[in-house]
């Protein structure tokens, strides 16, 4: 079952404090004149989102294959030891997709332009903040598709996170329509517009979430980490 959606900034719980964690002000108060351009920029960046999110949800026919990967539909992806282990009782997964939109894209750009480094830095840590919130309000609605079957959920897991190569984000894609929700990957499997988040849900009757095991992961830039931990 694939669902697609037009996300309202709205419907969005966005945390200011996280987007000044990701600039750096995780212990000391980020100054009065920073923080009028961050608020500034939020309500500018408000002009330029066209938020979409979708997901397939796919009951059954999902394979846990030792620690390493997951065949869903006779495609196999490679999630690793880390994200493996945490989908070991799924019945069912559902693949997701969500965006910001081009025009965010090219509204970062315009500060690249003018050689504007310091708007640039704030406008993406504000993205980054923004796809995750719309990627939280997404998870809701799978939740809420995985009740009407009495499924749990599990964490959510993206490609080029927690070893998951990059790569396998042709894969994921695969179960999707051709444009789906605006999003083209690139050879290199780069997500475009660039503010994307894609991924898996496990979901079963014997699953839950778990905290992030961010203790025995490597990935220093994760913005999980930033935003969950500071």
């Amino acid at each position: 079952m694939v669902f697609e959606f037009d996300i309202s900034y709205n419907q969005l719980t966005v945390n200011n404090e996280a987007i000044e964690r990701a600039l750096g002000y995780n212990s000391r108060a980020m100054p009065t004149h920073f923080r009028d351009v961050l608020d500034d920029l939020m309500q500018e960046s408000k002009k330029h989102l066209e938020i979409k999110g979708g997901f397939n949800l796919i009951q059954n026919n999902v394979s846990v294959i030792g620690k390493l990967k997951l065949i869903i539909n006779h495609t196999e992806l490679i999630t690793e030891n880390i994200i493996t282990t945490q989908l070991q009782k799924i019945e069912g997964s559902a693949l997701f997709a969500c965006t910001l939109g081009k025009r965010f894209d090219e509204w970062c750009r315009s500060f690249d332009n003018h050689n504007d480094i310091f708007h640039h830095y704030f406008a993406d840590a504000i993205g980054s903040e923004i796809i995750e919130s719309a990627v939280d309000w997404l998870e809701e609605q799978i939740n809420i598709e995985a009740e009407k079957f009495e499924l749990n959920c599990t964490n959510r897991y993206s490609p080029g996170y927690c070893d998951w190569n990059v790569s396998d984000q042709h894969n994921l894609f695969s179960f999707f329509p051709v444009n789906f929700c605006d999003i083209e990957v690139t050879e290199s499997a780069l997500m475009t517009p660039i503010k994307s988040v894609s991924g898996i849900i496990g979901l079963g009757k014997n699953v839950r979430k778990k905290a992030y095991t961010c203790n025995i992961c490597s990935m220093e830039n994760c913005y999980l980490r930033v935003r969950e931990f500071g």
